[in-house]
């Protein structure tokens, strides 16, 4: 794949993240960088379904997912980003 963000976005998907759920990927998105659309990602071979695993367990991230947003608070006005 060309993009990156498509590839991280299914790579989360297939681990059972819900979509969004990823900060970087729901930026990257945001800013024009690639897609985290499931719809929009073409995967040749089998369907997203089919390669789906069974019975994952994920451990919990809920400390990581709100660190980041704390984060981005206090980071959003500066020029820490790349340009959109």
């Amino acid at each position: 794949s060309t993009d990156a963000v498509a590839l991280d976005t299914l790579a989360a998907h297939l681990m059972g993240f819900r979509h969004n759920e990823i900060l970087t990927t729901r930026i990257a998105n945001d800013r024009g960088i690639g897609t985290n659309n499931l719809e929009l990602i073409e995967i040749r071979g089998k369907t997203k379904n089919e390669i789906v695993p069974q019975e994952l367990n994920l451990p919990s991230n809920r400390i990581i997912q709100i660190f980041p947003e704390f984060l981005m608070f206090f980071l959003r006005d500066m020029d820490l980003f790349l340009p959109m």
